[in-house]
């Protein structure tokens, strides 16, 4: 294995651990949401899309206008598709050889 697929392969595995850590913020922030909502109107943990997950910000940014997990998530999240798109721009563009 050579440096430049080392490289390659340092920047794909942070960027998808980025994202499963984004993931597991998210996960976290649902259990802190659910546990101030009654239970009729709580936020299942399964399957996720936009409106979904625009109510756990919104719920998330209404119950804890301190918290801290929604800017982590956010921050994960970025990262890791800014390392994805710099690894393709980076085969595009041939610094991977």
């Amino acid at each position: 294995m050579n440096l430049e697929m080392l490289a390659q392969l340092l920047i794909f595995l942070s960027a998808i651990s980025c994202l499963i850590w984004a993931g597991f913020v998210t996960i976290a922030m649902i259990g802190e949401i659910n546990r101030k909502l009654p239970e009729k109107d709580q936020i299942s943990y399964l399957w996720g899309y936009p409106a979904k997950y625009r109510r756990i910000n919104d719920d998330y940014r209404r119950l804890f206008p301190t918290g801290r997990s929604l800017f982590y998530g956010r921050v994960l999240t970025y990262t890791g598709f800014g390392l994805l798109v710099a690894l393709a721009l980076g085969w595009r563009f041939g610094v991977f050889k």
